[in-house]
């Protein structure tokens, strides 16, 4: 059964030196009852010309021309179009150059004693290149979609950042002032009641829920935005390894190639965040009894790991659906075009290592890009 004919007109170019094979060609084509639209070329400058002149659907090449060769015109074809359909049909062809071209892209080879296979072989050629840009295509898209959730998390990153200043601006303005305000007048009341003393009492204890409202509020307040990231990436670092072995028992050290480092605000908000839900979650799985946080910087960027002697992460505890913690760390790091790498295994522990590039890790704030 004769391939199904295109259902548009084929645009043709036929490198041919000879008048009469080339309307050989086309004629077997036009038998098959494909609509032909051919341009018939012998050099190299006619070649590029007929490819810019208007869209083409195919090119069939004679293999050996006077001034002209199938192969600078398959290399001249490729360069013009990578998944162009290129059909070789010859007179007198070796096997070892048949393969040849094969190898540098030709889609077929045909002899001109048996035209009978130019019609499936230029079909089959065709249905592979719309195969070839249909994949080509589809992985675009697929980069180009995860480009846009990327970008999409790291602007809803940022703007959970900026929610959560804006709330704890809130709390330290208006609750913070109103507990202060309730914190003077039970002092004031206490001076003026001294005689009652069940009425004392209970301005005592009044006293002290308002003292630990004021102090949770304050750590709501420093969780939703962690102040001491003003003071540098390390000393936040070094306060949030002290903070977590004081709240979780659990032995925790830092330590940091440098004092201060170069690290943007965007950057140091991702490496506070990251270093957070990393030891979040060595307090809810690991069963550590220790944890090791390191930072470094130098002409590659910067690295953080944080190590624990827990028991470790099984490789099927990554490919958990519900491992949210972990994807939204590797988004940080995606977003700042770095990467976070896992290490470790079942009864050894766990390494989690960040990195992020230096252009990245030392470039501007949030703020400053807007």
């Amino acid at each position: 059964m004769s391939p199904t004919p295109p259902p548009r007109p084929l645009e043709l170019v036929v490198v041919e030196d000879s008048e009469d094979d080339y309307v050989l060609i086309v004629a077997r084509l036009a038998a098959a009852g494909w609509d032909v639209r051919a341009r018939r070329v012998e050099t190299a400058v006619e070649l590029q010309a007929a490819l810019a002149e208007r869209p083409v659907d195919a090119v069939i090449s004679d293999h050996q021309l006077p001034r002209f060769g199938s192969m600078a015109a398959l290399a001249q074809v490729r360069r013009f179009d990578p998944d162009l359909p290129f059909v070789l049909v010859s007179g007198a062809i070796g096997e070892d150059v048949a393969v040849a071209a094969m190898q540098a892209g030709a889609d077929d080879y045909v002899m001109k004693d048996k035209l009978g296979r130019l019609v499936p072989g230029l079909a089959h050629a065709m249905d592979a290149a719309a195969a070839r840009r249909s994949h080509r295509a589809a992985e675009l898209a697929l980069v180009q979609s995860r480009t846009e959730l990327r970008e999409l998390a790291s602007h809803l990153a940022r703007v959970r950042e900026e929610e959560r200043e804006a709330i704890a601006r809130e709390i330290h303005d208006d609750v913070g002032s109103t507990l202060m305000a309730v914190k003077f007048d039970v002092a004031f009341l206490k001076n003026r009641l001294t005689s009652d003393a069940e009425v004392s009492a209970k301005l005592a204890e009044l006293d002290q829920l308002v003292d630990v409202a004021i102090l949770s509020s304050t750590r709501i307040m420093h969780d939703l935005r962690p102040g001491i990231l003003d003071e540098g990436i390390v000393a936040a670092l070094e306060w949030q390894a002290r903070d977590f072995q004081h709240r979780m028992g659990i032995a925790c050290s830092f330590a940091a190639s440098a004092e201060e480092m170069p690290v943007g605000r965007a950057a140091a908000i991702a490496v506070f965040r990251i270093c957070q839900e990393a030891l979040n979650n060595v307090a809810k799985y690991a069963s550590a009894k220790r944890v090791d946080v390191r930072l470094d910087y130098g002409p590659e960027g910067l690295l953080m790991t944080i190590r624990d002697d827990g028991k470790g992460l099984h490789p099927a505890d990554l490919a958990k659906p519900d491992c949210f913690g972990l994807r939204g760390m590797k988004e940080r790091a995606m977003s700042l075009g770095g990467a976070i790498d896992i290490g470790g295994g079942p009864g050894r522990g766990t390494t989690i290592a960040l990195r992020l590039p230096a252009a990245d890790s030392a470039g501007p704030s949030d703020e400053e890009r807007a």
